[in-house]
């Protein structure tokens, strides 16, 4: 069977035409956005989705060091270890410190050295009540003899150095026993001198030993009268 010419003209422009348009369409498009159409809509979904961008992430090592600096500015000084403290040191203070020092020089562990210093403090406080200048009974009776008992009572400083015990182990004698650092070291320095001699350290204090009269009763546990345990404020210097 044979179609007529024009006929056939007519049917193929009707098929072609239209898919001839739809190629030039696709092109277009493609050469606008060259990812293909069905890729599109599922990347903007993803980019929709997209974790926000990550800050930098600081090293633990460098916060650790700002950490501890800042402890470091923040934090109140700790106790003086010194043989020899700054002059203008507040008494109890200047005790801690002179004996930390001997004590650590003589070889004491830890333990001992807190408690001992913690007793020189007590028995400091006791036998002068930290004045430097402090002398029994006012003085009264350092160059002429008690009325009651006929003896001369020297006792100055600190730790309450009598004149013969003061030429012994003050430096510059009993002429500078006022001077509070070179009372103290003398204070350590004698009493690492009981221990090593197998004496009770605090043995030449009254405060401690509570032998002389003056007093009844020790300051320090463990010795005669004394209390069950020292005072909290003793151990802050």
């Amino acid at each position: 069977m044979r179609f007529p010419v024009p006929l056939l003209s007519r049917a193929c422009r009707a098929l072609f035409v239209p898919v001839l348009l739809s190629l030039a369409l696709v092109a277009v498009v493609r050469s606008v956005d060259p990812m293909p159409l069905e890729w599109r809509v599922p990347s903007l979904v993803r980019e929709a989705h997209a974790a926000p961008e990550a800050e930098p992430v600081v090293e633990a090592a460098a916060v650790a060091e700002e950490a501890a600096a800042e402890e470091a500015v923040e934090a109140p000084p700790g106790p003086q270890t010194t043989c020899t403290p700054s002059p203008d040191t507040p008494v109890p203070d200047m005790v801690g410190a002179i004996f930390r020092c001997r004590l650590i020089e003589a070889g004491f562990s830890e333990e001992q050295v807190r408690v001992t210093t913690a007793e020189a403090i007590a028995v400091a406080y006791c036998e002068s009540e930290f004045d430097p200048n402090a002398v029994v009974f006012g003085g009264r009776y350092r160059d002429v003899p008690h009325p009651l008992t006929g003896s001369r009572y020297s006792a100055t400083g600190i730790f309450q150095f009598i004149r013969d015990r003061a030429d012994r182990w003050i430096e510059g004698g009993y002429a500078n026993a006022t001077d509070p650092a070179a009372n103290i070291d003398a204070a350590a320095r004698m009493y690492l001198h009981n221990v090593r001699r197998g004496f009770p350290g605090w043995s030449d204090w009254a405060c401690a030993a509570a032998n002389d009269g003056f007093r009844a009763t020790s300051v320090l546990p463990g010795w005669p009268g004394g209390p069950p345990s020292l005072p909290g404020w003793v151990w802050n210097h």
